[in-house]
């Protein structure tokens, strides 16, 4: 299928963010990190807590269209970490998780020089997120907006009243509906299905993208892609 004017734009701007993140690497020797790039039509809001839960959680927002760059500091860069990625703020206190937002799991610099990544829906999913490494050639994730399709019994609703994430409760029924079509994502515990399908390659860092509440009109073309498609 022929690619329509937006998602060119789109794959140019993929190109342009790669070049960014391996500009910010060639000035910072030894960096890993990860780019996250937010092509929705609102902000996203990334936390992580590289402390261990021992201070509140920090809650990073990322506008529509815009990109920031998380450097993952030295002394950790050797073990996994997790970024939650949701619609709504992190506003729980220490040792608090999102365990309901879309989970982005990266080992930087791991086992023999390796860096490892997934995404994790085991416990529901909030955005859509694609991970690639900068060579775009190792995917994670999945482009669907599950959200727009969540079971009723699923939805869970902000302090704000806004849907915010889609729970999986992992029975068959969930784990069928999470797999449709997103066959990259981690969907239940010790999910040898998906394990089956994760590569593995020495990569310095990735490019994360939040995905927009139309990305399932490009995912036939985002599938036969080497590279995603970033929506606008």
């Amino acid at each position: 299928m022929k690619l329509g004017n937006v998602a060119r734009a789109a794959l140019i701007g993929f190109t342009q963010l790669g070049h960014q993140a391996r500009d910010y690497l060639n000035s910072h020797t030894g960096s890993a990190g990860i780019l996250f790039y937010n092509s929705n039509s609102a902000e996203v809001h990334v936390s992580f807590d590289f402390s261990k839960f021992t201070h509140v959680p920090t809650d990073v927002v990322v506008p529509a269209g815009e990109s920031h760059f998380f450097p993952i500091p030295p002394g950790i860069s050797q073990y996994g970490h997790a970024f939650y990625v949701g619609s709504t703020p992190n506003n729980l206190g220490a040792r608090a998780k999102r365990d309901s937002d879309t989970k982005v799991e990266f080992t930087m610099n791991g086992f023999s020089g390796h860096s490892y990544y997934d995404v994790d829906v085991e416990r529901g999913v909030s955005l859509p997120v694609r991970v690639t490494d900068l060579n775009g050639k190792i995917h994670a994730g999945c482009a669907i907006d599950k959200m727009k399709i969540c079971p009723t019994q699923w939805k869970h609703y902000h302090t704000d009243g806004r849907l915010d994430q889609c729970k999986n409760p992992q029975n068959a029924e969930a784990v069928k509906f999470f797999r449709q079509g997103c066959p990259d994502w981690y969907v239940k515990s010790d999910d040898k299905v998906t394990k089956v399908r994760q590569f593995k390659k020495n990569t310095k860092s990735a490019l994360l993208t939040v995905a927009g509440p139309n990305a399932d009109h490009f995912l036939t073309e985002m599938r036969k892609q080497v590279k995603p498609i970033l929506m606008s």
